[in-house]
Order: structure tokens, then sequence, then C-alpha cells
């Protein structure tokens, strides 16, 4: 992370509310100070909006869907506290692959549910990476 980043505070508009924690503890692991308030913070993050889909990749012989393909994209953007915008909007986009088991329904579920946290996690990290590679 970059020396100067002391602070920053984390303005979600159209996604996720998971997002916030998981971007405060992040900030936080490295010593940069989350702020509540964002007229009090140098630095903003703004995460615009976030989409889920879900892509059919496979189906049984029974047409039943078998696989899919699970995307996560985030759309943020950076910005200093003198207002000139540090990243414009960037988007960092994961991919997983579910397969569903007929016989297990709520085990695909939870595994739906499981891959989707990590999905956001991994989106979490690349947005990180992205503002610590950024030459602010």
């Amino acid at each position: 992370m970059p020396n100067h980043l002391h602070d920053i505070a984390i303005v979600i508009e159209n996604a996720n509310r998971d997002l916030a924690p998981m971007l405060k503890e992040q900030f936080e692991a490295y010593q940069i100070r989350v702020m509540k308030e964002p007229e009090h913070a140098h630095n903003l993050l703004i995460i615009e909006q976030d989409i889920e889909e879900q892509h059919i990749t496979s189906v049984s012989s029974s047409t039943t869907p078998r696989q899919y393909q699970m995307t996560y994209r985030v759309r943020f953007r950076f910005q200093a506290a003198n207002s000139k915008e540090s990243i414009s909007s960037a988007t960092v986009t994961t991919t997983r692959q579910l397969t569903v088991n007929s016989n297990r329904i709520l085990g695909s579920t939870d595994e739906e549910n499981t891959l989707k946290h990590e999905m956001r996690s991994e989106a979490v990290i690349q947005i990180i990476d992205r503002i610590g590679h950024h030459h602010l």
C-alpha cells in the first residue's frame, strides 16, 4: 500500500453490503484507518455497482442444468481528498464453476453461497491490489 494512504472511507452505492466489512478488514490489516464519515477521510473508495451472473455450462441427459459458471463483477473508483479521481471507474471480475447435484440440493445451495462469498472476498483483494499498485 502507498505510504501516504493513512485513511479511507468506503462508500457503497449500488452493491452488496457485505463488501464494506470485507474491505474494512483488509484495509485495517494494512494499518489503514477506515473512516465512517466520507467527509472526514483523505481518500474515498466508491463501490459503484456489483453484478452476479450465472450461465449454464452443462446439462444432464434429462436437460436439467448440472453446471454453471458464476461471475461476479464489481465496478469501483478511488478518489483522493482533493476530488481528483486517482482511479476512474474500473471493474474487477471473479468466476467460479458450480456443479449441481440433484441428489443433494441443500448441499448445492450451501456450496453456491460459499462460492459467492469466496468471489466477493477475491474481488475485495483485487480492489485492494489495484489501489496498492496505482501510482497516486
